[in-house]
């Protein structure tokens, strides 16, 4: 994936206060059962990244995915990492017993949220950006460029925005993001941490319904994040994928997200994010039916991003209902040995999905 830097930096002072500041480091968190929140030490904010991290996985085959989550996968990987305004690191370690509950949970769940709908209300926060390439992860365009420009930002693609963050030396960059709650993001993972042991980001700033036609505000600064230890600490693209808390609501509603295990090449699926080769800040679209669909990922082979989309919400429209349902994030591209190379998006599965619910913790959602 490419990460594109921002020339002109947004002046914003964001407190990154964790969401679960009511518990103590020792003890377990109010919203979580059975989870264990333990002080793990202060998060890297002075490291320099490891260009190696971003190297897409070998692979000869197309079966990497096809191994089915077991509870032996699921305890090594779906633990939660997060960050306080401190610099301080927590994660939340789920004990055998509550993994084996969200294995159960997470085969009946069913996600079919109704699309909440609400009317916007704005705050002023102007700002200007540019970019610059910065190779961190690669995305490609297949063939011929069959992108589209969204210029009006209504109904649910006004819940989708352009996100900024900063590394540790203040440098800014851009992915993209949805909303799947009234104030909560989907986004990439590697647009919240450098993965494999590197250090988070911080100073998100999330601008929903952004166009070229209109101003950067308002806008909506991040208030706590997370990520799944496989990627934080494995950088494995199977979790490439995390949530930001934001620090008010956008009142605007949100698009409903979920999992379904039958996901195959007849599904049609939208990727609408901020590809960096186009105008700064300015909304594309483009969709593809599923080419490779995998467990933790799957990968289309006609559709079109660019640096900047990372992170971008994969939806799809079911028979059954009107709205688009997110599915999973746009994570990178993944080229094989045989020099194919298919754009990788990775999938909200049910345990994920069970997770995502537990640190939301919404009830109306899930």
């Amino acid at each position: 994936m490419v990460k594109l830097m921002i020339i002109t930096l947004i002046i914003l002072l964001i407190v990154v206060n964790s969401e679960t500041s009511n518990s103590n480091s020792n003890g377990n968190d109010a919203k979580y059962k059975n989870v264990k929140k333990s002080y793990v030490g202060k998060a890297k904010t002075n490291g320099v990244y490891d260009e190696s991290k971003s190297e897409n996985y070998a692979s000869d085959g197309k079966n990497k995915n096809n191994d089915a989550e077991t509870t032996e996968k699921v305890k090594a990987k779906i633990n939660i990492l997060e960050v306080d305004s401190n610099g301080d690191e927590y994660e939340y370690e789920i004990s055998d017993d509550e993994i084996d509950r969200i294995l159960d949970r997470s085969s009946k769940l069913k996600k079919e949220t109704t699309n909440n709908d609400i009317t916007s209300s704005s705050t002023s926060s102007p700002s200007s950006t540019s970019s610059n390439d910065d190779l961190i992860r690669r995305l490609s365009i297949l063939g011929a460029d069959t992108r589209w420009e969204i210029t009006s930002a209504t109904s649910y693609y006004s819940k989708l925005g352009f996100l900024y963050f900063q590394d540790s030396t203040g440098a800014g960059y851009q992915c993209s993001a949805g909303l799947v709650s009234s104030d909560v993001i989907i986004t990439a993972g590697h647009c919240l941490h450098e993965g494999s042991g590197g250090s988070w980001y911080s100073n998100f700033v999330f601008y929903p319904g952004k166009t070229r036609y209109t101003s950067w505000s308002p806008s909506y600064s991040g208030s706590s994040w997370m990520s799944f230890v496989g990627w934080t600490q494995n950088g494995d693209y199977d979790y490439d994928i995390g949530l930001i808390k934001l620090s008010t609501s956008p009142n605007r509603g949100y698009i409903s997200f979920g999992y379904d295990s039958s996901i195959d090449q007849s599904w049609n699926f939208y990727f609408v994010g901020y590809p960096g080769d186009k105008t700064s800040g300015s909304m594309w679209g483009t969709n593809d039916y599923i080419f490779n669909a995998y467990t933790n990922i799957f990968e289309t082979d006609d559709s079109d991003t660019y640096g900047g989309q990372s992170g971008s919400s994969c939806y799809s429209f079911k028979t059954s209902v009107s709205y688009p349902i997110i599915y999973a994030a746009h994570s990178g591209s993944t080229t094989y040995s045989s020099g194919v190379t298919y754009n990788r998006h990775t999938r909200i599965t049910s345990t994920k999905f069970s997770t995502f619910c537990t640190w939301i913790n919404n009830p109306s959602l899930c």
